[in-house]
């Protein structure tokens, strides 16, 4: 039986946990994934396609060559010809351009605030002995150097704009990832670029939401090992509670596992 307590979390998994016990221990115990929905499909291609965008951005080797990059740039694949996803790029792009000469207007140089330093970093954090915090990872979309000199990390969200108050949760998480994983850096700057619009939210991040978000990846990580405690053979996930969102039946839930909760709750069959 997986032990979830000493499970390695993410922002995903913390986040998925706050949703409903149950549908995460059915993924991340019981090794039950959900099926993606078309909304998710879109989203890995239009980040699949920034990602590419971003990446050949990264070879240009001076400020003029960075500019004619972004005015001319055409995708030479779309990922499963998915025409939902250039719309996202298209947006990118113009917003880019707009960033780009602003920096150029500014005197800045391009080569050093224009190009991202990380485009979909993955960061792992082992355990440092005090088994605060320990073993986690995450992904980081884009990370910047920022004219003060620090590290401004961003979020690509395809999904509606909702505000950057949103996400100050993972925003923060990305702070403490990439300051770990990069002694000497500073993250001075956080934010959220809406892919579908084109528009960027920023905003320097908090003493108060950094060690709010800390608080919260210990306190899940408690919960987990408390849930974990009431196993038993016969039922592994005995301790994890089901969210049952009603009147709808949890919309927002993978039918492979609605259709678990829902015929254990209620002995109906909803797949």
């Amino acid at each position: 039986m997986v032990n979830p307590s000493v499970m390695r979390l993410s922002k995903s998994k913390v986040g998925a946990w706050s949703w409903c016990q149950f549908s995460w221990a059915l993924q991340n115990i019981n090794n039950i994934r959900g099926s993606m929905h078309t909304a998710t499909t879109t989203g890995i291609d239009a980040h699949q396609m920034l990602e590419d965008y971003y990446n050949e951005m990264i070879k240009c080797e001076s400020d003029e060559e960075i500019m004619t990059f972004v005015e001319e740039y055409v995708p030479t694949k779309i990922p499963n010809d998915n025409q939902e996803a250039i719309v996202h790029l298209e947006a990118c792009i113009e917003m880019d351009l707009a960033r780009l000469c602003a920096l150029k207007e500014g005197g800045h140089s391009l080569m050093t605030y224009g190009k991202p330093i990380g485009i979909e970093n993955y960061m792992r954090l082992d355990d440092d002995g005090t088994n605060q915090h320990s073993e986690f990872s995450g992904m980081i979309d884009l990370a910047f150097r920022e004219l003060d000199g620090g590290v401004g990390v961003y979020d690509l969200k395809t999904g509606r704009d909702k505000g950057i108050e949103n996400h100050r949760f993972e925003l923060m998480i990305y702070k403490w990832l990439w300051e770990e994983s990069h002694p000497g850096d500073e993250v001075t700057a956080v934010g959220i670029i809406w892919s579908k619009t084109g528009r960027v939210q920023i905003e320097e991040p908090t003493t108060r939401s950094y060690n709010s978000a800390l608080r919260k990846v210990q306190r899940v990580r408690d919960q987990i090992s408390e849930a974990h405690k009431l196993a038993t053979d016969d039922n592994p996930l005995a301790g994890f509670k089901k969210a049952l969102r009603n009147p709808v039946p949890c919309s927002w839930c993978a039918p492979e596992h609605k259709s678990i909760c829902w015929k254990e709750e209620y002995d109906i069959d909803i797949s």
